[in-house]
């Protein structure tokens, strides 16, 4: 969980100092189910209780369960329990926080051949206000799976489009949108561009080709990087939203180079 969240940090720019209102309850090793049936009557147990009592004292509005196999104690494929489950404790839980919580779960084989990512009785679609599926690309006309891409589908939700998707690519343990967006993801993608831009500009100097940030010149930076084939989707306009705020944040500056009188700028890392 650790190394992971090392990787989201760099993703957004931001440092462990940065998640106070973050908190991690790692479990390896020890018994988390939520809700047991005995006798066929759901029993909430004792660990259900703590955790809500550490939701409440950290004041969340949001809590993420991974994944549902570990806390769910019953039949997967009874429409009943399913529904209890959530009902008494997903659902308790958010009505008690006036907040959300999501359910991480693994998609059965038929869900995933039927690209609709479900596991399982219909109850727990029923049951839930809505579900997002995350699926890989498939390949077509004999092309080659694309292993790092995927897909992210609102496959049902009360309140919202059904069926609107998200792709994106995972990148150095984090997935990047493929396209800019606003809030969360586009701050994700606006940092990852700046990374790119980084990469580009080691590439550049190691062929010995300087690149200007005047946007005047043939050799300006935003414009030969848009051309690139490992410029990750991103387009001119990208790569000079970036430069501009890796300018502001001194990681990039301008030297001199050239010869006597045919003095110019290049764009360097800053050492």
């Amino acid at each position: 969980m650790h190394a992971r969240q090392a990787e989201i940090n760099r993703a957004f720019g931001c440092i462990y100092d940065d998640l106070g209102a973050m908190l991690w309850l790692p479990r390896l090793g020890t018994d988390v189910t939520l809700m047991k049936f005995e006798g066929g009557r759901a029993v909430r147990t004792p660990a259900f209780f703590e955790l809500l009592r550490i939701i409440k004292a950290h004041r969340a509005e949001l809590a993420v369960w991974d994944t549902l196999t570990d806390v769910f104690g019953g039949a997967e494929i009874d429409r009943r329990q399913a529904r209890e489950f959530v009902q008494l404790c997903p659902a308790y839980v958010a009505c008690e926080i006036g907040g959300a919580v999501i359910c991480a779960g693994h998609p059965s084989l038929a869900g995933i051949n039927s690209g609709n990512g479900s596991s399982g009785s219909t109850g727990w679609d029923g049951a839930f206000r809505s579900r997002l599926y995350l699926s890989s690309p498939k390949a077509e006309n004999g092309e080659v799976p694309d292993s790092d891409g995927r897909i992210l589908t609102r496959v049902k939700s009360n309140w919202a489009k059904v069926g609107e998707t998200i792709t994106m690519h995972w990148r150095e343990g984090v997935f990047i949108p493929d396209r800019s967006a606003n809030g969360t993801t586009g701050s994700i993608g606006r940092r990852a561009c700046e990374l790119v831009f980084l990469e580009l500009l080691d590439q550049f100097t190691a062929e010995n080709q300087p690149v200007s940030s005047n946007s005047r010149a043939g050799n300006y930076a935003p414009k030969l990087f848009a051309k690139r084939p490992d410029r990750d989707g991103f387009v001119k306009a990208n790569f000079e939203a970036s430069m501009h705020k890796l300018f502001a944040a001194r990681e990039i500056v301008n030297i001199d180079y050239g010869r006597k009188h045919d003095e110019r700028k290049r764009i360097v890392r800053r050492s």
